[in-house]
């Protein structure tokens, strides 16, 4: 488990109000940006982490065990997601099956609605990168799957979201096509 340093954690989240709060993107661990989130008193980071072979040209790109003989081949561009809680003590627990995310019903909508402005705010930042790929499983695994449906917010106005079919867990992922604005 790792423990952030208090100075960088007051980077971190300066500026942070209200009940949902996205921060600006960081670059503090190699290949690692990261977002820091504010949901109703609850400290976040959503991890974009990149692809080995984007850091050394040398690496092989991954792929994605689906089944005998059968792989996911991501884009060249891809970011696999992380989601950290950060407790009081300033460590960083990653989140991959956790069913008690969010107890109240009011937290689960700030949370989907907070995790997609951190995505927005990220795909508009780098829109080279289309394709988004996380690890969750049980519960968990169905209530992120579902911040992917339709809402009517920034993300859905500007981009288009396809789940990816063929990876079905512990993986995950989506696309993101930016919708034309002439359309």
């Amino acid at each position: 488990m790792k423990v952030l340093e208090k100075g960088r954690v007051s980077a971190l989240f300066n500026g942070s109000e209200g009940k949902s709060w996205v921060g600006r993107p960081c670059y503090f661990t190699s290949g690692r940006e990261h977002l820091p989130l504010l949901i109703n008193g609850r400290r976040m980071l959503l991890e974009f982490k990149l692809p080995k072979h984007i850091l050394d040209p040398a690496a092989e790109p991954k792929a994605f065990k689906l089944g005998i003989n059968e792989r996911f081949l991501p884009r060249r561009d891809y970011r696999e997601i992380n989601l950290y809680r950060l407790t009081d003590n300033n460590s960083l627990e990653m989140t991959v099956s956790d069913t008690k995310l969010f107890d109240l019903k009011e937290d689960s909508a700030l949370f989907i609605k907070t995790l997609r402005t951190a995505i927005c705010k990220y795909a508009s930042d780098n829109p080279s990168t289309k394709q988004f790929l996380f690890r969750a499983e049980g519960d968990y695994s169905k209530f992120i799957v579902n911040t992917l449906v339709e809402y009517n917010d920034e993300l859905s106005e500007a981009y288009r979201i396809t789940p990816i079919k063929e990876l079905n867990g512990p993986y995950y992922g989506f696309d993101l096509d930016i919708l034309s604005l002439t359309a």
